[in-house]
C-alpha cells in the first residue's frame, strides 16, 4: 500500500468538483496516465496501469455499469467524456502528482487504496531482486571489477537465477507446494554460502579469489571453443585447397584433439559440481548458450 501526504499539505479546494477541476487544469499532459472520476456521492475510480487502483463504493453508476466496467471502458479511450454522468478525464505526466491528487479525491469520498493485482501476478518478490543485485555487486568485486571477468561470472550464474525465478513464480501461484518451498529454502541457503565465497574473494587474494578467477576463465574458454566450432563449420567443398591438403591422418588427429577437449570439459564440470555439493555452494555450469553468435553459411 502506498502512503501519501495528508490532505492539508496541498492547497486544494474543499469541494470535490473544484478539486477535480484543479487537478484537470494542472495534470493535462499526456494520455499514458489518467484518472476517471465519478462525482456522484461516494464513487471515485482512478485507474493507472503502472501504479495502483482506487476502488470506491459498490454502487452502480448512472449508466448501470460497475466500477470495473468503467475502468475498462476508460482505459480503451482515455479522452472520452461522458457529459450525461458528469464524468471527465484527468491527464498527468507525473505519476506521483497524479497519485497525490487521486489520494485527495479518494479521501474526500471515503474510497480505499489497493495495489493492482494484475501487474503483480508475474512480479518477483523484492527479496529475490535484492539478492540478484547483491550477487552482481559481489561477483564484480570478487574479480576486481574487471569487465570481462564480471561478464563471464554473470553468464555462469544466469541460468541458476532463471531457474530460481521460475520456481519462485510457481510458488507464488501455489504456496502450498512443499517441494517448491523446500527447493527454494535449499537454494537460498546455498546462495548465501556462494555470496560468502565471493565476498571473501573480493577481500583476499587466496584460494577463494583463485577459484573465482578460474570459474570465469573456464566459462570463457568453453564459450570460445563453441564459437570456433560454429564459425569454422563450412559446407563441404572437395576442390578447396584447404581440404585437398588435409590427409586422413590430419583429420583423425584433429577429431581426436576435439574429443579430448570435450572429455576434459566434462571432467571439469563434474569437479565443479562435486565442489559445489561438498561446500553447499552453487558454482554454476560451464556451458552457456551462445546467444547472438549465429552461424551463417557462405553463399
Amino acid at each position: 500500500m502506498m502512503s501519501f501526504p495528508e490532505q492539508n499539505a496541498y492547497p486544494f479546494p474543499v469541494n470535490l468538483r473544484e478539486k477535480a477541476e484543479h487537478a484537470k487544469k494542472h495534470l493535462k499532459r499526456g494520455p499514458e496516465r489518467w484518472m476517471h472520476i465519478v462525482t456522484s456521492r461516494e464513487k471515485v475510480v482512478w485507474a493507472q496501469p503502472q501504479l495502483m487502483r482506487i476502488e470506491a463504493g459498490k454502487s452502480e453508476t448512472s449508466s448501470n455499469q460497475n466500477i470495473e466496467d468503467v475502468v475498462k471502458n476508460r482505459s480503451e479511450n482515455a479522452n472520452h467524456r461522458a457529459s450525461k454522468c458528469g464524468n471527465f478525464s484527468l491527464f498527468g505526466s507525473c505519476k506521483f502528482r497524479a497519485a497525490r491528487v487521486a489520494y485527495l479525491l479518494a479521501s474526500g469520498c471515503g474510497a480505499t487504496v489497493t495495489p493492482m493485482s494484475m501487474s503483480n501476478l508475474n512480479r518477483l518478490p523484492a527479496s529475490f531482486k535484492s539478492l540478484y543485485r547483491l550477487f552482481l555487486r559481489t561477483s564484480s568485486a570478487s574479480v576486481m571489477h574487471h569487465s570481462r571477468a564480471s561478464r563471464n561470472l554473470r553468464r555462469r550464474w544466469r541460468s541458476t537465477f532463471d531457474e530460481a525465478a521460475k520456481v519462485t513464480r510457481e510458488h507464488q501461484q501455489n504456496p502450498s507446494s512443499e517441494s517448491r518451498t523446500e527447493w527454494l529454502k535449499t537454494w537460498h541457503t546455498r546462495m548465501d554460502n556462494t555470496l560468502e565465497l565471493l565476498y571473501t574473494a573480493s577481500h583476499t587474494r587466496g584460494i577463494p579469489h583463485l577459484v573465482t578467477r578460474s570459474l570465469a576463465f573456464a566459462i570463457e574458454d568453453t564459450r570460445r571453443l563453441a564459437i570456433e566450432k560454429l564459425v569454422l563449420r563450412r559446407e563441404w567443398q572437395p576442390a578447396h585447397p584447404q581440404h585437398l591438403n588435409q590427409t586422413q591422418k590430419t583429420v583423425e588427429k584433429k577429431k581426436k584433439h576435439e574429443k579430448l577437449q570435450e572429455q576434459s570439459l566434462g571432467a571439469l564440470d563434474e569437479i565443479v559440481n562435486m565442489a559445489g555439493a561438498s561446500g553447499n555452494l552453487i558454482l554454476g555450469p560451464n556451458t552457456v548458450p551462445l546467444g547472438r553468435y549465429v552461424h551463417r553459411r557462405s553463399r
